[in-house]
């Protein structure tokens, strides 16, 4: 994947249409959590968490394939380090990340029909012929697992929205001066027209954590066993197990 910089501006322009409007690099502020991308060796993205079907699962890099993440994993959540911004996705190359900005750097959301690339006869379509949008509003959640590996949860849908809001609300409410530890879980509910619909679940573990040293610090990425984060292994719910009626509401790349 693509190179990480300050402004995550990772690949060149391509063209999709005659006459599209450019879609600039800003600037953004300097965030210590995710500078240790930079000191990493080839400075990549971090392994991308999706939300899918009801299931959590992580892209292998080598293998571009979904690898499952058992319901109740924990994970040290960065909410203050969460990105947000417009990310555009071309066929064959990197997606270009230069609209991705942390949420406390107070950089406005640009309304869609700024970005250009609105000609639909030139937008991929799905498997109805519908056309999709090639920008997609997203939101990047920074997370540690318990040996320290850093991830990013990649999510747009509004589910996932309402989870994120419902944690930032619970690290409002509970101000400690550290990162709250959560559990991956799921849940859902009934639709009349869908059916079951399936959202995700991010449960607070009751339990607070430092950022690790090495990532605050620039470091490489790599945590000693002195300060690997400390999670227990308390038993946690399982997800309903009803097969959602509805495969389009994911928190997926768009092709």
């Amino acid at each position: 994947m693509g190179k990480l910089k300050d402004s995550m501006a990772l690949t060149p322009h391509t063209p999709m249409a005659p006459g599209p409007a450019p879609m600039p690099t800003l600037p953004t502020d300097e965030d210590a959590a995710w500078q240790a991308f930079d000191n990493e060796a080839g400075a990549d993205i971090p392994p991308l968490i999706f939300y899918k079907k009801g299931r959590w699962v992580c892209r292998d890099k080598e293998t571009n394939k979904d690898v499952e993440i058992p319901l109740g994993t924990k994970f040290l959540a960065d909410v203050p380090n969460t990105m947000r911004g417009w990310v555009r996705f071309i066929e064959g190359a990197s997606p270009d990340y230069s609209r991705v900005h942390r949420i406390g750097a107070g950089m406005p959301v640009e309304a869609r029909e700024t970005l250009g690339f609105t000609d639909q006869s030139y937008w991929k379509r799905n498997k109805k012929s519908e056309p999709i949008d090639p920008c997609v509003l997203r939101y990047y959640l920074p997370m540690w697992d318990k040996d320290g590996n850093l991830f990013a949860w990649a999510f747009n849908s509004k589910g996932a929205d309402k989870a994120f809001r419902k944690l930032r609300d619970y690290c409002r409410k509970n101000v400690t001066g550290k990162l709250p530890v959560v559990s991956l879980q799921s849940d859902g509910y009934d639709d009349p027209q869908w059916g079951w619909i399936p959202v995700p679940v991010l449960k607070p573990a009751g339990l607070w954590r430092d950022r690790p040293a090495s990532q605050a610090s620039g470091g490489n990425g790599a945590v000693s066993d002195d300060e690997t984060p400390d999670y227990d292994d308390d038993a946690v719910s399982q997800a309903p197990t009803k097969k959602p009626k509805n495969a389009d509401m994911d928190d997926e790349i768009p092709f």
